[in-house]
């Protein structure tokens, strides 16, 4: 997920840099390009990470409480990728760079 928003941040800058685009657009374009990906590897990691929640037996306690912890962290981290990183970036990126 720390790659996903560097990309995003990478791209939002080549935008503005080398096609002049306006920071809002250079923003969407930028998380147009990367939501495909972000969103194919984030659901098969919680699809996979699931059944570490879900599954029953012997030992599996330790298993659900890791499991849980880390879906919950991607798909907030999966969240803060697609809203906060542009959000911040709109407020803090200037047109002369």
């Amino acid at each position: 997920m720390v790659n996903n928003a560097i990309l995003i941040v990478h791209q939002t800058l080549n935008n503005i840099k080398y096609n002049n685009l306006s920071c809002m657009s250079a923003i969407s374009l930028s998380v147009k390009t990367r939501i495909r990906p972000i969103f194919m590897s984030a659901t098969t990691s919680i699809l996979g990470m699931f059944q570490l929640v879900i599954s029953t037996g012997a030992g599996s306690e330790l298993y659900r409480g890791l499991g849980s912890v880390l879906l919950g962290g991607l798909a907030v981290s999966t969240i803060f990728t697609m809203f906060v990183i542009p959000a911040l970036m709109g407020l803090f990126v200037k047109k002369d760079i």
